[in-house]
């Protein structure tokens, strides 16, 4: 039995970057691809805004990932998240408080790697996603 598909979105800016761009054809412009509150400015005409989003969802590319590569990657990612603030919990030796969740915002690329995101950073061809770890009881 064949491998189990998804497919990831990036943005790129020429069609040559991923083998597949997305059919929007009759689609509803941002129905789809999330909320564009704050993408433009609310000043502007509205069929400047139009090509603005018209020209994000044209630069959406798919990219297909093997399910198992993705879960085999995000479990060595939280492998490592175990292991580095287990260490640093040790290490903090702290007395009065305790760390009780942690929110990371992590990146998927388009061949299904994580890594860690830092505050601000843009990566092409990369999303990110929040995961939220909470301590075991």
């Amino acid at each position: 039995m064949p491998d189990e598909m998804i497919s990831i979105a990036t943005s790129g800016d020429t069609p040559d970057e991923s083998p597949e761009a997305p059919d929007l054809e009759g689609a509803k412009i941002g129905a789809h691809i999330g909320d564009y509150s704050g993408f433009f400015d609310a000043q502007q005409p509205a069929e400047s805004a139009h090509k603005q989003v018209t020209k994000a969802v044209d630069s959406l590319r798919l990219h297909k990932v093997s399910i198992k590569k993705l879960e085999k990657e995000l479990a060595e990612f939280m492998k490592t998240v175990d292991k580095m603030f287990s260490a640093a919990d040790m290490e903090a030796d702290m007395k009065a408080i305790e760390l009780s969740e942690i929110e990371l915002s992590v990146g998927i690329n388009a061949e299904g790697s994580f890594s860690l995101m830092a505050m601000g950073a843009k990566v092409a061809d990369t999303r990110t996603v929040l995961l939220r770890f909470k301590r075991k009881s």
